[in-house]
């Protein structure tokens, strides 16, 4: 800030009677008005190339630009970017962290495609993508996700939420886990006890390989073919740290099933499944000091919502959004039985437990008969088979099934001897006698998608810590002073960029206070 004599607004009259002195602002030649006019914003930037200085002596975290997801349909996933890729540049700027993609693709102005260098495996590669503007981030997104490290969260938000996780992956399984401390297997129903004790675990090996970031484990899931995933942990639990083996069973992939709502004209939603067969939703966890707790439980499979038969996932937290701040109610399948309650949902359209697919029952949620891709629409293989929400899956192709994975099975190997059309048997809602057979008719385009379905890891990305790069000058304050003059330049520019994308709108205003403003 420079204070000039004359120019002082809290005190006018001070500032008027200053106006006749040879030293005021206003008495000054043009030229060193324009010094003084600059001084503050000369020092901000002397100050911020010191500040980065001495961070850069330091060292600064930062995200890697290592790609951790894709989010299906995308422009990144049309364009071939893949889980475990390195982003070295977008459109000739080298990319050093994650936040340099996310601005990369924000800025992107024209309807030309980004040039994109990706590092896989070695082999660099150039792929073009087109960033879409994504309201509900208020920016312009390639659908990119970073990557993973090895160590779990210890986070205070997150832990009570990791003890669930890790007890559906199997850690508190005595048949499945080797070297585990005193106490450890108590922990399974009592988080309050885990929370005291947990420090952290790191991963340190996959089926016998040493691991370097968690993506590690999604690429032993996808090629396993369902067998156990060998692991081992360094588990700091109470004083102690200790080496844990965890045998952890991978999870059958389910089909990405992108479908017009109907709702709202232009939406695209997207559910997991099995031709157009969609898992109920359940239940995952009740968050701590949820408004729900004692209302409901891990495990709870919905039924009902409302008015609603079988919901599936977006159609759920859609109605959760329209009874906002009230009550909505559930029918609930709890320990086999059907079981009723008022569920309540805050301000923000939340029941504050965490949600996900029961693929542990083989019955369907409200059925999807057509997809939509851009504009092309499909009918999907259940289409017109008159299937109703609440419907138990029995056998696939002569196969009984018992969840959803035995489900994929099935279809797989029936599409594996090269038929296109599979016989399901379902048992309708209310009745055990009343049953339907019903034929799923596959193009060559829908059997090659359900046929290239893998498997994923049982514990996911969103539990590990970020995969962190350290940008430092290796102790040279030339090369400090050099990198803090390059990061203050970018953050000029980039304040100019954002004024301008504001005008042009593919950047939102909210987002002056995140991570381009």
């Amino acid at each position: 800030f420079v204070r000039m004599l004359g120019q002082d607004d809290a005190a006018p009259s001070e500032a008027l009677a200053a106006q006749g002195d040879p030293r005021s602002y206003r008495s000054a030649p043009v030229a060193k008005r324009m010094v003084v006019i600059s001084g503050g914003v000369v020092m901000n930037i002397i100050f911020g190339i010191l500040f980065f200085m001495i961070a850069f002596l330091a060292g600064v975290k930062a995200e890697a630009p290592v790609v951790g997801a894709v989010a299906p349909g995308s422009p990144a996933a049309r364009a071939g970017i893949v889980a475990g890729d390195r982003i070295e540049s977008i459109d000739g700027t080298p990319t050093a962290t994650f936040t340099d993609i996310i601005l990369g693709s924000a800025m992107h102005v024209g309807a030309q495609p980004l040039s994109i260098v990706v590092d896989r495996a070695g082999q660099r590669i150039e792929v073009k993508a087109l960033p879409e503007y994504e309201a509900s981030a208020g920016l312009q997104r390639l659908g990119l996700a970073p990557a993973e490290g090895v160590s779990l969260a210890v986070d205070r938000e997150s832990v009570p939420l990791l003890h669930q996780a890790l007890v559906s992956a199997g850690f508190f399984d005595r048949s499945r886990v080797e070297g585990a401390p005193a106490g450890w297997f108590e922990c399974a129903g009592d988080r309050d006890a885990f929370v005291k004790d947990w420090g952290g675990a790191t991963l340190k090996s996959i089926d016998g390989r040493d691991a370097t970031s968690a993506a590690g484990l999604r690429t032993a899931a996808q090629a396993c073919g369902g067998a156990r995933i060998a692991t081992t942990w360094d588990l700091n639990w109470g004083d102690a740290t200790t080496t844990i083996s965890v045998a952890l069973d991978p999870i059958a992939e389910l089909q990405p099933i992108l479908y017009a709502p109907g709702s709202s004209a232009g939406a695209v939603d997207l559910e997991l499944g099995v031709a157009g067969l969609v898992p109920l939703v359940m239940v995952r966890d009740v968050l701590p000091g949820s408004a729900n707790a004692g209302i409901l439980k891990a495990g709870d499979t919905i039924l009902a919502a409302g008015d609603e038969s079988g919901p599936r996932m977006d159609e759920f937290r859609s109605l959760l959004s329209k009874r906002a701040g009230s009550t909505v109610p559930l029918f609930v399948l709890r320990d086999g039985e059907r079981v009723h309650v008022n569920a309540r949902v805050d301000a923000n359209g939340r029941l504050e437990v965490m949600i996900g697919y029961a693929t542990s029952l083989p019955m369907i949620a409200g059925p999807i008969e057509s997809t939509q891709d851009g504009d092309a629409v499909t009918t999907t293989p259940v289409a017109g088979l008159g299937l109703v929400p609440c419907s138990t899956v029995e056998s696939v192709a002569g196969e009984p099934v018992r969840d959803w994975t035995s489900i994929r099975g099935a279809v797989q190997r029936a599409l594996a001897t090269g038929a296109r059309t599979v016989l399901i048997t379902v048992r309708m809602p209310g009745s055990a006698d009343a049953t339907v057979h019903a034929d799923l008719r596959l193009t060559d385009g829908q059997a090659k998608s359900i046929a290239a379905l893998t498997w994923s890891s049982p514990i996911g990305p969103e539990w590990f810590e970020p995969l962190m790069v350290s940008i430092d000058a290796n102790g040279n304050p030339l090369q400090a002073v050099a990198m803090g003059f390059k990061e203050t330049r970018k953050l000029a520019i980039m304040t100019w960029l954002t004024i301008d994308r504001l005008v042009r709108g593919t950047v939102a205003v909210k987002q002056l206070r995140g991570p381009v403003g």
